[in-house]
């Protein structure tokens, strides 16, 4: 990966001050991203269920990129549309991996309206446990942490 990043462009989407590899890393990345896909892949299958069908009745199709984000960089809140889950790997943390309390912060927000529209950021819907639901979650990752969450 290390050559690719040196050699290609890379595109930008919701990363800002990093690097994104094109979406083909299956092709490029080897047999350790084979391996980690088919990894991802086995957890979403096992946290899916479909009314009326198994799992195995659904084609599941993988896309997989490399993202370099550096200490400044960032990736802007977003969605991957038409996709049932997304996963991220953490490989390196960098140098300042304990240093920095910013470094490694990864938030999720439940993109269901009206959340992601609302005006009044102190709404909460009701959950069935009867509490105020959080819109927003803030996992701190470290080095090898593997998140798979809702796309």
């Amino acid at each position: 990966m290390r050559e690719r990043r040196r050699t290609e462009p890379g595109v930008t989407r919701s990363n800002i001050g990093s690097w994104h590899s094109d979406t083909n890393m299956l092709e490029w990345g080897g047999a350790a991203a084979g391996r980690l896909a088919g990894s991802a892949l086995k957890i979403c299958q096992k946290i899916s269920h479909f009314k009326q069908s198994s799992v195995a009745d659904h084609d599941w199709v993988v896309r997989m990129w490399a993202n370099v984000t550096p200490k400044g960089g960032l990736n802007h809140l977003h969605a991957h549309p038409a996709n049932l889950w997304a996963a991220v790997l953490y490989l390196d943390m960098g140098l300042e991996d304990a240093a920095d309390a910013s470094n490694g912060a990864f938030y999720v927000e439940d993109p269901r309206f009206p959340m992601s529209a609302m005006h009044n950021t102190a709404f909460r819907m009701i959950g069935m446990d009867g509490k105020p639901q959080e819109f927003e979650l803030e996992f701190k990752v470290q080095r090898s942490s593997l998140l798979v969450f809702p796309a």
